[in-house]
């Protein structure tokens, strides 16, 4: 699998300069996989030991010298988040199997902090070269669907479903890397009484698209950052509504 990495990661120096620019800045090698763009979830579910390797032999190749990073980095774009749920994945399926749920489909709901968009923004404008990032919930939810599915009793996975997996990641420097967006600030202090949800990663994302000139609040590379994100899951089923009508037996 180390090889199949290898194999995949771009030939072209200008793409595998900015990847390097983007490492050295602090990003996780998972996450310069996903600026490049690979899709395949198995490449993802490298150990760290495994990714080093690969990252090491990939700047070899490309006569790069690089200083890699240590294992208790944080990615200062996903702030872990591929390391918290990957390392985590078998007690979250422990808890599933645990609550002893029983359905033929489900749903994985996902919210991740605000800031890791912000991140990704400041650091795609930065690059030498344009890159595409995957979506970062894309890659995750290949990585656990399988694992979900098998848990719930190999059910399936569908968007119609009424049984929802909700995974949540936070982190408290979310909130304030929010009022960076000059957009996002201003209706903030306008809507103050009205305790307006400034981590809403939906305000966050529409507020980058509208963004013409990168703001001088935003900072690149991201600050570096001392905790990771956390991680809570819960499982929940919708409302099950029961109706009839009350037929009256016939007298006489």
């Amino acid at each position: 699998m180390v090889t199949k990495l290898l194999e995949a990661l771009p030939t072209d120096p200008a793409i595998a300069g900015a990847l390097f620019t983007a490492y050295e800045g602090g990003m996780c090698i998972r996450c310069c996989m996903r600026f490049f763009g690979l899709c395949n979830d198995q490449l993802y579910w490298l150990n760290i030991d495994q990714l080093n390797e690969t990252w090491n032999a990939f700047a070899t190749k490309h006569q790069r010298n690089l200083s890699i990073h240590s294992k208790e980095a944080i990615c200062n774009c996903c702030l872990n988040v591929f390391e918290v749920l990957l390392s985590g994945v078998n007690i979250l399926r422990e808890l599933i199997v645990a609550g002893g749920y029983q359905t033929s489909t489900f749903l994985i709901a996902m919210k991740i902090p605000s800031s890791i968009l912000i991140r990704q923004y400041s650091i795609v404008q930065n690059l030498p070269v344009k890159l595409n990032p995957v979506d970062l919930k894309e890659v995750l939810k290949w990585c656990i669907t399988p694992i979900f599915a098998q848990a719930l009793g190999n059910a399936t996975y569908t968007t119609s479903s009424d049984v929802t997996l909700n995974l949540h990641f936070g982190h408290p420097q979310s909130e304030a890397e929010a009022m960076q967006l000059p957009t996002l600030r201003d209706t903030i202090m306008q809507n103050k009484k009205r305790k307006l949800d400034i981590d809403g990663y939906g305000a966050v994302s529409r507020a980058l698209s509208k963004l013409s000139v990168m703001p001088t609040s935003i900072a690149y590379p991201p600050p570096s950052v001392t905790t990771p994100v956390t991680m809570l899951l819960n499982i929940e089923r919708a409302p099950i509504y029961v109706a009839g009508r009350y037929l009256k037996y016939q007298r006489g």
